[in-house]
């Protein structure tokens, strides 16, 4: 079974409902004051305004294991550049909260255009730069020291995980379905 994008946008979760994932639509940009203002930054788009997925680019097949995701390789170039700019950091040796290191990184570099700090866990954090300018500031700016201890600083890139990498759990209602993740293969 392939599941593809209904007529109205989205992504289609059950073909017997016709539920469907709506697709966010661009926010428009804040000035900081706003931001402030109206408190969390969690509401701002992770994905650039003009990422679109178009019909036949993602599909979902059934398997004894749960749904199946499979994409092509022009969808996962899409991904991917959506991640240009952005770099792998790690406070070596010493573990730092995430308010902390933002402010820290903010006061420490005093870029022209910002970035967004995201949590990976473990103590790793993607660093995602609005300019390119920024980006290769940082990444070649350093040694960075952060609480008395280097940052450790990498540049993001593609990687391929062999499939399956893993179960993504998405509850709907009581019940949880898992969804087997597939990166190796392709759909012409």
């Amino acid at each position: 079974m392939l599941v593809d994008h209904p007529p109205g946008g989205g992504v289609l979760l059950s073909p017997s409902t016709s539920e469907t994932l709506p697709l966010r639509p661009p926010e428009p940009s804040r000035s900081f004051r706003d931001t402030v203002a109206q408190g969390s930054a969690w509401n701002e788009p992770t994905i650039d305004a003009d990422f679109s997925i178009e019909t036949g680019e993602v599909m979902i097949r059934s398997s004894p294991q749960g749904p199946i995701v499979q994409y092509t390789d022009t969808f996962r170039a899409k991904l991917y550049k959506n991640w240009e700019n952005t770099l792998i950091i790690k406070p070596w040796g010493r573990t730092t909260g995430y308010k902390a290191l933002n402010s820290r990184l903010t006061r420490l570099w005093q870029l022209g255009n910002g970035f967004k700090l995201i949590d990976l866990e473990q103590n790793y954090y993607l660093v995602k730069f609005y300019s390119a300018n920024d980006y290769m500031c940082v990444l070649t700016g350093g040694p960075w020291m952060i609480f008395g201890a280097y940052l450790f600083v990498e540049r993001w890139r593609q990687i391929s995980i062999p499939a399956p990498i893993g179960f993504l759990s998405s509850l709907h209602g009581s019940e949880s379905q898992a969804c087997l993740l597939s990166t190796t293969t392709s759909v012409s």
